[in-house]
């Protein structure tokens, strides 16, 4: 994997590296794949297989700092991965956790990759709504209401199917 990171040509292999090991449970590579969150990478889908990986081997709640941590860091595609892990998996989250992560998702970014960073934002928005079928917090129902206005098709039909309690099949491989 070192050999990969820095190679920025080859993000493909990067991805589907991370993505094993968390579909694979690798509970050893947890710390190197907390490291490379911090890592600078061209291709910002790498962070959303951390984000997904990270979840998949902290599934017992323990990666609710990540989700923090990439919501201070502006890093739209580390909280998307997050979340795709989040919705896939069925996880509930604490409505604490969940206010902040909807407030973070409407608002706007402020540091200095914002502008590339923004495009991502509707991914945060998709994993969201895809996510929040059966969570009971107070501010659900009107972020999943917002969602429905979405230009994307995809944000909206995952937030019509959270608003029915359904999970819908997601392949995001």
């Amino acid at each position: 994997m070192h050999y990969e990171v820095q190679d920025s040509r080859t993000w493909k292999t990067q991805y589907q590296i991370i993505m094993a090991i968390g579909e694979c449970g690798c509970q050893a590579a947890l710390p190197t794949l907390e490291a490379l969150t911090q890592h600078i990478f061209e291709a910002p889908i790498v962070y959303l297989a951390l984000g997904d990986a990270i979840v998949r081997l902290q599934r017992d709640g323990a990666f609710t700092h990540l989700i923090t941590d990439a919501m201070h860091a502006e890093n739209n595609m580390l909280l998307a991965g997050a979340m795709r892990a989040v919705a896939m998996l069925h996880l509930r989250l604490d409505c604490t956790i969940v206010a902040s992560i909807i407030n973070y998702a409407t608002q706007g970014l402020t540091n200095d990759r914002a502008a590339i960073l923004f495009f991502y934002r509707e991914e945060v928005h998709l994993w969201l709504a895809a996510g929040a079928a059966r969570w009971d917090c107070p501010t659900v129902p009107a972020f999943l209401q917002w969602c429905l206005h979405s230009d994307r098709q995809d944000v909206q039909r995952a937030a019509r199917a959270s608003l029915q309690k359904t999970y819908l099949k997601w392949r995001p491989l």
